[in-house]
């Protein structure tokens, strides 16, 4: 941080005392420190922690606002994951109760759920507090614990015309926000004719700090879950990590590019119809998989709010920060395929011939909401990392977390098959711009089974 005062070799007193200043904590006259602190004043981790971040992010005062997730991921080295209800293929999951069972496997496994309503684009700030039965915005909530009752086998009446109860304990430090709703910290539920479930919820109506709700609330009253993805030891994942860009040549003085140079250009944003071949020269990574294994990916761009990251550099004229916390100039996202279909089709391929699709965000890290299956019989895959638009350059980082050997090669093309285009085919523009606007109903279908291209050849 201090770099720039090196070469003045302190001449003056005060540069040797401006430059003592980056070594210590900051404190009152009174010896207080001055940002945060804990409760037991010997503890100090959490002001050493607070000033790291101060200096990766140029000064203190740059640190207001943030995201949950990204704190968490910072702490615990876990992969982290925005799982949003209202993307199909996630709403397909929460109706079959597929996505109650990955959360309550990822509990148990040690990861760190939050869930929060992120009002996004023209919607926000249109639903007026009533709607909302007592819960805050964009407020983030910890997931605590899901709990599941079968009404009839406990001899009790049904709830909402259902015999199965689901109910979601959440965590809510600020003492405002609770949930007002059926099963929250003043429901009459809890007493009377449901008092069993009292008991196996260990409810104390006095208890602050968290509370309960029905399943079906937490899904329609909040619209993003965060998931930091603790993979424990016992548990042999491992995590892979390579780096790339994306890059698009400059012309010289004289205007020319070598087509040389043209051929390194690579930042070529999704399949579009004008240019029907140009995304398959995106950054491509080609996976071989020699026995079944889980997978997580997750594709991150650079913190924008970090000291070189795009944000970093913009200050009002009186020096406060502006209100752009974790604004990003570019959305990023990936597609896998089979390497087979990728040959096979090429600049044909339909949205149902990819094995998943991460829709574009604005955000450090995108990832499908689900984790993948890979299986040795349709290795290789191919994962293409993709911005919204051509021309967008800069560095990434993909992450793979997998359970069983993998080998991957970064950085190659596939050789694909060359076609004559026909233009006829009225699903060419799948990604086209409309579509673009996230890679629409990424790879819908059974999420248990995750079929890729094979078992969608007739979609």
């Amino acid at each position: 941080l201090c770099h720039h005062h090196h070469h003045s070799h302190s001449r003056n007193h005060h540069h040797r005392h401006h430059h003592h200043h980056h070594h210590q904590l900051p404190v009152t006259t009174d010896g207080q420190f001055l940002f945060s602190r804990c409760k037991d004043p010997s503890e100090l981790w959490l002001p050493l922690l607070e000033k790291a971040y101060a200096k990766l992010h140029g000064c203190y005062e740059c640190l207001m606002q943030g995201s949950v997730p990204l704190v968490m991921q910072d702490l615990t080295a876990g992969a982290p994951q925005i799982i949003k209800f209202t993307e199909p293929d996630v709403d397909f999951r929460i109706k079959n109760g597929v996505l109650w069972r990955e959360m309550d496997a990822l509990l148990h496994g040690g990861s760190l759920l939050t869930v929060q309503l992120r009002e996004e684009g023209k919607k926000a700030g249109k639903e007026g507090a009533s709607n909302k039965m007592g819960l805050l915005t964009p407020h983030a909530y910890t997931v605590l614990e899901l709990r599941e009752f079968d009404l009839k086998r406990m001899g009790l009446e049904r709830f909402r015309e259902e015999w199965t109860l689901r109910l979601v304990k959440l965590r809510n430090p600020w003492g405002k926000g609770d949930f007002t709703g059926p099963w929250g910290p003043k429901s009459e539920l809890w007493r009377g004719k449901y008092e069993l479930i009292a008991k196996e919820c260990h409810f104390r109506d006095f208890e602050t700090g968290s509370f309960w709700m029905p399943a079906n609330d937490f899904f329609t009253k909040f619209n993003t879950l965060n998931v930091c993805r603790i993979f424990k030891t016992p548990d042999p994942w491992r995590a892979l990590r390579f780096q790339d860009a994306w890059r698009k040549t400059v012309p010289d003085a004289a205007g020319v590019i070598s087509p040389k140079e043209l051929e390194l250009d690579n930042a070529m944003g999704p399949p579009d119809r004008k240019n029907p071949s140009a995304w398959l020269k995106n950054p491509q990574f080609l996976v071989f998989v020699k026995e079944k294994t889980p997978c997580l990916m997750v594709l991150s761009q650079k913190d924008s709010r970090v000291i070189g990251g795009a944000q970093a550099a913009i200050r009002t004229k009186g020096g406060a920060v502006l209100d752009q916390f974790g604004k990003y100039d570019k959305e990023i996202g990936f597609a896998v395929a089979r390497a087979a279909v990728v040959r096979e089709k090429g600049s044909r391929m339909k949205k149902s011939d990819f094995f998943a699709i991460a829709r574009f965000r604005r955000d450090r890290d995108v990832s499908t909401p689900y984790t993948l299956q890979l299986s040795p019989k349709d290795s290789p895959y191919v994962i293409f990392a993709m911005t919204s638009d051509p021309g967008m350059v800069g560095g990434f980082a993909l992450n793979l977390y997998v359970k069983a050997d993998v080998f991957v090669r970064g950085g190659e093309r596939i050789e694909v098959l060359e076609h004559e285009h026909d233009d006829s085919d009225d699903d060419v523009d799948a990604f086209d711009h409309e579509a673009v606007e996230g890679m629409e109903e990424a790879v819908a279908g059974n999420p248990d089974s995750l079929p890729g291209a094979s078992g969608r050849s007739g979609a």
